[in-house]
């Protein structure tokens, strides 16, 4: 499984105006998109230290 995020403009009609205004409130600033990528990343089991201990337990001839 691959987990995505969905970042961008919503699928409805979007005034026009100032760019970074318009960022801000549709939740698209850096920021935002930030805390969007973290909070998923967050919940993600980490699958490096998954492996490692899987491999650690096994025997090998």
């Amino acid at each position: 499984n691959t987990p995505v995020v969905r970042i961008g403009w919503p699928d409805e009609f979007v005034e026009h105006g100032n760019i970074p205004a318009l960022r801000e409130k549709h939740g698209l600033s850096h920021e935002d998109a930030i805390s969007l990528i973290n909070e998923k990343l967050g919940s993600l089991p980490n699958q490096s230290q998954q492996v490692t201990e899987e491999a650690s337990s096994k025997e090998y001839a």
